[in-house]
């Protein structure tokens, strides 16, 4: 019982990394100064697997082609969002 809440607890765990890592990538799309740094291209790493699959459905139905808002990006922080909350739900229904 003590290794499944220690991974859930490390999924966790990624999943905030993650979403810090949207967040400064979303911070960053806004300060151009920001998009040459190493460090970036880190956050890129982390975050870009998580934005292609929604952007290629978005593109798949023409949705939102024309916006100046990447909403492939906000989707997919939603996504991050729900499933950060089931996994917080799971852990619980397990441990409490």
């Amino acid at each position: 019982m003590y290794v499944l809440y220690m991974a859930t607890r490390l999924v966790t765990l990624l999943l905030w990394v993650l979403e810090i890592a949207m967040l400064l990538r979303a911070v960053a799309s806004w300060i151009p100064a920001l998009d040459g740094m190493k460090w970036m291209d880190i956050v890129y790493m982390l975050t870009e697997p998580l934005v292609v699959p929604v952007r290629a459905i978005f593109e798949r139905f023409a949705l939102f082609r024309n916006s100046p808002i990447d909403f492939s990006f906000v989707i997919a922080f939603l996504l991050l969002g729900m499933v950060q909350t089931a996994v917080s739900h799971f852990t619980t229904l397990l441990f409490v």
